[in-house]
């Protein structure tokens, strides 16, 4: 049962910024050092930046594979668990969520939070679905009860 499903537009936008950032890192690991030594020519900022930049495209890749071979599902369960872009990446077993609300994330934007039994958050963040937050935790928590 699908919960809610990816905007194309948004997420193609949140695609082109993840591999724009990863170019513009890419970019600035080849500059030489300035005369004047700055934070950017330390290559351990680099490559912290450059790891950063090659996880956040693996994650705006699960993305793009989502919108073209899923038919840009989202959220949806898989029998007795919900799981959010990938099984690996944010899934939680319908016995394991104690409750199902909304919150923020990243620069202000709107998630559903799945707490878990343990105490333990899962961040759902909706800015880039087609549905309002405020459906997508409805759509949660029915699920939950059904």
């Amino acid at each position: 049962m699908v919960l809610a499903h990816f905007s194309p537009w948004k997420a193609l936008g949140s695609v082109a910024f993840g591999y724009g950032l990863l170019g513009l890192i890419l970019y600035l690991s080849t500059l030489p050092p300035s005369p004047t030594p700055t934070i950017w020519d330390s290559k351990p900022v680099l490559w912290l930046g450059l790891v950063a930049g090659i996880v956040f495209a693996i994650m705006v890749t699960a993305v793009l594979v989502q919108l073209v071979f899923d038919q840009g599902n989202a959220l949806w369960s898989d029998g007795d668990r919900v799981v959010y872009l990938n099984r690996w990446l944010i899934s939680a077993k319908r016995g394991d969520i104690a409750a199902a609300s909304l919150g923020s994330s990243g620069f202000g934007g709107r998630s559903v939070v799945l707490t878990l039994r343990n105490g333990r958050k899962k961040i759902v963040p909706v800015g880039t679905l087609r549905e309002p937050a405020a459906e997508v935790l409805d759509h949660v928590n029915a699920w939950l009860k059904g």
